[in-house]
């Protein structure tokens, strides 16, 4: 289900954007995820755009971890 949502939020688009901080105690990256459908400009998906992080949280189809 989460799958099939991203897929169909990314696919059209014809950019993101991925931030990332220093890696977690385990040596991973972890990202942050932006989109906005019909916008051309990177500053202003990472201003405006959607964090799908947190859409995917709101949409019950992931969980925030507390470490």
């Amino acid at each position: 289900r989460t799958r099939s949502f991203v897929k169909a939020a990314l696919t059209p688009l014809p950019f993101l954007l991925v931030t990332t901080t220093k890696p977690d105690k385990y040596d991973r990256y972890l990202t942050d995820v932006f989109y906005q459908a019909g916008e051309d400009d990177p500053d202003a998906v990472l201003r405006t755009g959607t964090f799908l992080n947190r859409q995917l949280v709101s949409e019950g189809l992931a969980e925030r971890f507390r470490d």
